[in-house]
């Protein structure tokens, strides 16, 4: 078991646990990730007030890029991306 240490922002299992929940992964997948135990994955959450269910309700900063992101404008790109053909 690691001893207890503070929190770093800067610290890459830190800041990966962090951006990982904010884009609603598992506990599981951020511990297998990062190394960090489901006690301190909870704790960096509490502490950088991180609410997974925000973004599976598209109410988080991160949904809305995502959403952004993979949401084509027009009905063309829609068909691309979900790779749907046309039937004449």
């Amino acid at each position: 078991m690691k001893t207890p240490r503070r929190i770093y922002w800067t610290a890459d299992e830190d800041l990966q646990c962090a951006i990982l929940a904010s884009m609603g992964f598992s506990t599981k997948m951020i511990c297998d990730r990062t190394g960090l135990s489901p006690c301190q994955v909870a704790y960096r959450l509490h502490k950088a007030k991180i609410k997974r269910a925000e973004y599976r309700n598209g109410e988080s900063r991160m949904a809305e890029r995502v959403m952004d992101m993979v949401t084509p404008g027009s009905r063309q790109g829609i068909r691309d991306v979900l790779g749907l053909k046309v039937i004449s």
